[in-house]
């Protein structure tokens, strides 16, 4: 499928965001600002879900946006800059792999992008790996897997923390 987004667009927020990219490389202005993060789900309900499982002192200051797919997701990278992605496989419109190969084709190679999918298939696995994604989470996910996979998209180390299993909304 064709993805009808401008890709010079996404290079043009690319190259603005250069000094953006540099920010986060371990200075100590990386450790006062936010770090945004860009959930990409069709559930909103799954977007609140993974908003709540955030939301903890481990992972410091967080600015989270949304976007319902992958089109909506590639239109908020050019404006929002997420220092990471989290989008599920599965969407209207745009998956979350085409999003992801026309991020990596719009020149965010850099961009951390995780998954958090039901789909438990090895060609899943395989075809988010072939791309570049940082992880691969199964829904029903645990709170502490998904707040570890998120602190290394962020170059964060967490201590291990409890696995409860997060309850998938209906």
């Amino acid at each position: 499928m064709t993805v009808p987004v401008h890709t010079e667009e996404l290079a043009a927020a690319r190259s603005r965001n250069t000094d953006h990219d540099r920010d986060h490389t371990g200075g100590s202005q990386a450790l006062r600002r936010a770090r945004r993060i860009l959930i990409v789900d069709d559930s909103r309900a799954i977007q609140a879900l993974i908003r709540r499982c955030l939301d903890c002192e481990e992972l410091g200051p967080l600015q989270i946006e949304t976007a319902s797919d992958g089109l909506d997701a590639l239109t908020q990278v050019a404006r929002f800059r997420p220092d990471l992605v989290l989008a599920d496989w599965h969407m209207p419109g745009a998956s979350g792999l085409e999003m992801l190969q026309r991020l990596r084709q719009a020149g965010f190679e850099q961009l951390p992008v995780g998954f958090i999918t039901m789909d438990r298939g090895s060609d899943c696995q395989r075809r988010a790996q072939q791309y570049g994604a940082l992880f691969l989470l199964h829904k029903p996910f645990a709170a502490g897997e998904l707040r570890q996979a998120v602190a290394q998209g962020l170059g964060l180390t967490l201590a291990p923390g409890g696995q409860e299993r997060v309850a998938q909304p209906a």
